[in-house]
């Protein structure tokens, strides 16, 4: 083996194990910080005598997602009428989420800005 080729090893086998430790940090140990289910999820019951405004951590997160409905209970009233939610950092106004999970571009109660660096 050349030195070229025994550099070039070291290399991809330190590459494989950054990328086995970041698929083990992001899928199984709850990952980096950040916004989504690696952070908890926030939800919004949609029962009208209800509305409660509630967090899942992860690993309520996890055990939600091996339920064969995939739906929370709203701890407040106890029915699965409920959507994710996002939070305004700059109010604290829960949002609904637009398309699939994604948020306006700034909040409808304070009119910040929610895209990154806003």
């Amino acid at each position: 083996m050349t030195a070229k080729s025994a550099i070039q090893l070291v290399v991809a086998l330190a590459l494989f194990g950054a990328a086995g430790a970041i698929a083990y940090n992001t899928m199984i140990s709850g990952g980096p910080v950040g916004d989504g289910p690696l952070q908890g999820e926030d939800w919004q019951c949609l029962n009208d005598e209800c509305g409660a405004v509630f967090h899942l951590t992860p690993e309520q997160v996890r055990l939600v997602a091996k339920d064969p409905e995939g739906i929370p209970t709203c701890p407040e009233c106890g029915k699965r009428l409920v959507q994710p939610v996002y939070i305004c950092p700059h109010c604290g106004e829960a949002i609904q989420e637009v398309g699939h999970g994604g948020v306006p571009e700034t909040c409808p109660e304070c009119g910040q800005s929610l895209l990154p660096g806003g």
